[in-house]
């Protein structure tokens, strides 16, 4: 099942927070590893709002122990990719960690952009055995 929250506003983006704490939850997670995934939510639903000009979170199980964002919006795509990977490079005001932040805590990161036609992120993180 898959939950979907439309994100626009900074309202829209804490419901996606608590939505993937909930998800956490549920399976059992850790302090650490359910706040990694909300963070990585967070990171997200801030770049839906600062550069997609808002779009959906996509949040669902991935299998027993690990949970998935996607993260879709219809703006103007990411230029410099690469850069946005590493980091420090942001074409607003802000610091440009965002998606590097996204690619540190999770485990899997996929990355789909276009010029002028959007970009859809893909992250995934398991919860670490106990």
């Amino acid at each position: 099942m898959t939950t979907i929250v439309a994100v626009r506003s900074d309202a829209d983006r804490v419901l996606a927070v608590h939505r993937a704490r909930e998800l956490a939850r549920a399976l059992a997670w850790d302090d650490r590893d359910r706040g990694a995934f909300e963070t990585i939510v967070l990171e997200l639903s801030q770049n839906l709002i600062d550069h997609g000009g808002g779009g959906e979170i996509h949040l669902r199980r991935c299998d027993e122990r690990g949970l998935e964002v996607v993260a879709i919006d219809r703006g103007r795509g990411i230029a410099r990719l690469g850069d946005a990977l590493r980091g420090g490079v942001s074409p607003r005001a802000g610091l440009g960690e965002g998606l590097a932040a996204v690619r540190r805590l999770g485990h899997e990161l996929r990355v789909t952009t276009h010029p002028s036609r959007g970009t859809v992120v893909l992250a995934r993180r398991w919860a670490r055995a106990r």
